[in-house]
């Protein structure tokens, strides 16, 4: 099964600027870098599954029985911004959590580059643009929430109109330039995808001034989503510690939130250590595209269950996929909001379905029903 942006998911590669090429990889990394702030949690009901399919999947588990709960929280890692907070600034952490990223591109500002063309990317806190160049290329510009810039990040503060933006080395990949808003709120603005390098940065630079009076004067255009979408739903509230261990027998020694809560990381502290992964996002209708993928209905609800033999990188993991109600974009293209849960263990990849369809079960339960 493949990502938005097509290409095998499990791949382990990253770019040079530490961004990963598969989805899953970026998502994990998301988790681990990203904002945590408290969203309302609905009560639910028990979703099930097939008995055929779980008699399948339960031959293979490595979690028989229920493990005794720890008693210990584990922490929870929220990285800083590591520079102070931009000057010039109104714009607070909260506004800025229930904004919409896409409102703060300006195609005006965008096209003397050529014809610009906006769109929400697929996680909640992203926004895409892409640029139909003069020459006949095509350039990307993309605004995103996190908390922080990007990990290694060379950071130089630059004075653009009274407002503090720190840049970052352009290069062939791509140009960012980060609004620091606290020491747990960044916007990034990156500009890539073009076929003229020299252009990334001024893309970059054109992008930020555009956004420039809104941050300014603290008025930004508010996210405007549904109460049952999953961009109002926080992941790390789906679950405590001594439920993951129940569920998966994992330890769970940090929980990783990422930026407004849309995913979460409970893992034991070590790179490659088992760990559950629990994400939201906006893509296309998941389908079976791999001969280990399983077709599942988990309440009524169409998901799909991805098992993967690991890697060096990472363990062996299943993933599961569970759409939420669809969204209908601007483009026409027919859209749904995704509840993915992955458990990664040192086990056969099958045995590690058991308990993601448990754990998407039991989020199910406790997400409004849309």
């Amino acid at each position: 099964m493949r990502g938005r942006g097509g290409g095998n998911r499990h791949a382990e590669s990253r770019d040079p600027g530490g961004a990963s090429t598969s989805a899953r990889r970026t998502l994990r990394d998301k988790v681990r870098t990203e904002r945590y702030v408290p969203r309302m949690v609905r009560h639910g009901f028990r979703a099930t599954v097939p008995l055929l399919v779980l008699a399948t999947m339960l031959s293979g588990s490595s979690c028989a029985g229920d493990p005794p709960s720890l008693s210990t929280p584990p922490t929870q890692m929220i990285p800083s911004a590591g520079v102070p907070r931009s000057s010039g600034i109104t714009v607070t952490p909260e506004q800025l959590s229930i904004s919409d990223p896409c409102g703060l591109l300006s195609p005006p500002a965008l096209s003397g580059f050529g014809r610009v063309s906006i769109e929400p990317g697929s996680q909640f806190t992203t926004c895409q643009g892409a640029i139909s160049l003069a020459d006949g290329g095509t350039a990307s510009v993309s605004s995103e929430f996190a908390f922080r810039p990007h990990e290694g990040a060379s950071l130089t503060p630059v004075d653009r109109n009274g407002v503090t933006v720190y840049d970052a080395p352009g290069d062939s990949n791509g140009c960012s330039r980060y609004i620091v808003v606290s020491d747990h709120a960044t916007i990034t603005v990156t500009a890539g995808l073009a076929r003229r390098p020299d252009l990334l940065c001024d893309i970059a630079n054109a992008a930020i001034d555009g956004m420039l009076p809104q941050l300014v004067r603290g008025g930004l255009q508010p996210a405007d989503l549904p109460a049952d979408s999953l961009g109002e739903q926080d992941a790390c509230r789906l679950f405590d510690h001594t439920e993951i261990r129940r569920m998966t027998g994992i330890d769970a020694r940090q929980v990783h939130p990422a930026f407004n809560g849309q995913g979460c990381e409970w893992n034991t502290g070590t790179e490659r250590g088992p760990s559950v992964l629990v994400s939201f996002r906006r893509t296309t209708q998941p389908k079976i595209d791999e001969r280990t993928d399983r077709a599942i209905t988990i309440d009524g609800r169409t998901a799909i269950a991805d098992p993967w033999v690991g890697g060096a990188l990472k363990l062996p993991s299943c993933e599961v996929q569970l759409v939420h109600p669809p969204l209908d974009r601007p483009t026409s293209v027919r859209e749904v909001e995704q509840l993915s849960v992955s458990v990664y263990t040192e086990a056969p990849e099958e045995s590690n379905c058991v308990p993601a369809i448990e754990l998407t079960s039991a989020a199910l339960g406790r997400l409004p029903r849309g």
